[in-house]
């Protein structure tokens, strides 16, 4: 198990750089922990190029967890940007 470093509204944080993704059908809703950027929640549509934005947002305030919930397969594109990424 993770070392609990500090607390946040009194749960643990086990992981400071983490991200929360919904992934809907259309647009997916984000959000990181505020410390990490202005606006740490954010809504992309499904489109790939917003896809891709999305995922160079995450890399570029240094992302390195992620905990995804969808319904259905809409999260399988969300799952090939990061492949993609992580290749370059």
């Amino acid at each position: 198990m993770s070392k609990v470093i500090n607390s946040m509204n009194g749960l643990p944080v086990i992981h400071h750089r983490a991200a929360g993704i919904d992934i809907g059908s259309r647009f997916h809703v984000v959000a990181v922990p505020p410390g990490l950027s202005e606006e740490p929640v954010q809504t992309f549509r499904a489109f790939t190029a917003d896809l891709q934005r999305m995922a160079d947002w995450l890399l570029a305030i240094g992302i390195e967890t992620i905990v995804i919930e969808s319904t259905g397969v809409y999260w399988v594109p969300v799952f090939e940007v990061r492949k993609v990424l992580a290749l370059t």
